[in-house]
């Protein structure tokens, strides 16, 4: 059963995984550069500053507004929401990387003693053609625990899990202004 739980959230995060830009460099040199190093792309430069950085993981790009009913009584003529008009607008943004951003929050997440951070798990399964098995034989010489196939396999699937539990494409919506 595990197995082929772990297959299907593994499938899951090939297919919402977050892939690197591909041009890493562009015309110019690096302004700051004494020797003439080749200048980094913008997109380039934005995912190698994400890496390890939990603000840059969640930085939106789109924005999604939405005009909804404010949900009190007709009668409410100040409300602070919405000015008596009975609507606001609701404002969300959309995650550059989401899958980056899921892996944020599931390295937040505590974990046993002796259990490698979860999304140190899920990027060494990915960083290995998507195998269980390589990924837990390289974290077995940290983390003995990873050594067993079986435990290594349910370490793996709680980590799936909890990346897939914290995957948004977008923010949590938020209050803004009335509409008017």
């Amino acid at each position: 059963m595990t197995d082929d739980l772990l297959a299907r959230h593994i499938a899951w995060a090939q297919q919402h995984w977050d892939e690197p830009p591909t041009r890493m460099h562009r015309r110019g040199v690096e302004p700051d550069s004494e020797i003439g190093a080749p200048a980094l792309d913008e997109k380039w430069r934005r995912w190698l500053e994400g890496i390890g950085n939990y603000r840059a993981a969640f930085a939106t790009i789109g924005i999604e507004e939405s005009n909804v009913t404010c949900g009190h009584d007709d009668g409410l003529l100040d409300c602070p929401h919405c000015g008596g008009s009975g609507r606001i607008t609701i404002t969300r943004g959309l995650y550059r990387w989401p899958f980056r951003a899921a892996m944020a929050k599931a390295a937040r997440k505590r974990v046993p003693d002796g259990w490698p951070a979860l999304d140190s798990v899920v990027w060494q399964v990915a960083s290995h053609d998507w195998s269980v098995d390589v990924a837990a034989a390289l974290l077995s010489w940290r983390f003995p625990i990873m050594g067993d196939p079986t435990v290594a396999r349910q370490v793996a699937l709680a980590a799936f899990r909890e990346c897939r539990k914290n995957y948004y494409v977008a923010t949590p919506w938020r209050r803004q202004q009335a509409a008017a």
